[in-house]
């Protein structure tokens, strides 16, 4: 089994909104179990602090979820980040499943 993830970070002038794309490579169906709402954690950091996590202030559903992702298929997460200070930050996303949690990570600049 092979689960490969790829974030994206697009900066605008109000808001960087990020993307995390979970592949299952593999040529088996892979099944994820979620154990809330959240499908992804974004969380962005100036060197080594963390300046904003995404699931802050959030509240997600309370509920167990399974996800089957057939070979080739894709689960998807996005968050925004809005009025970011400028400067240059890494985003590293990673999915919220429960059994697996394959990260990303990507640089940015607002």
């Amino acid at each position: 089994m092979e689960l490969t993830a790829t974030v994206t970070a697009d900066a605008g002038p109000d808001e960087v909104e990020f993307r995390l794309v979970v592949r299952n490579e593999s040529d088996d169906p892979v099944e994820l179990t979620f154990g809330s709402g959240q499908t992804a954690e974004f969380v962005v950091s100036d060197d080594s602090e963390t300046v904003w996590r995404w699931s802050d202030d959030r509240l997600f559903t309370q509920r167990v979820r399974r996800e089957t992702l057939a070979p080739g298929e894709s689960v998807v997460g996005e968050g925004a980040w809005t009025d970011p200070p400028s400067g240059t930050y890494t985003v590293e996303a990673t999915l919220t499943a429960t059994d697996r949690r394959p990260t990303a990570s990507v640089a940015f600049a607002v």
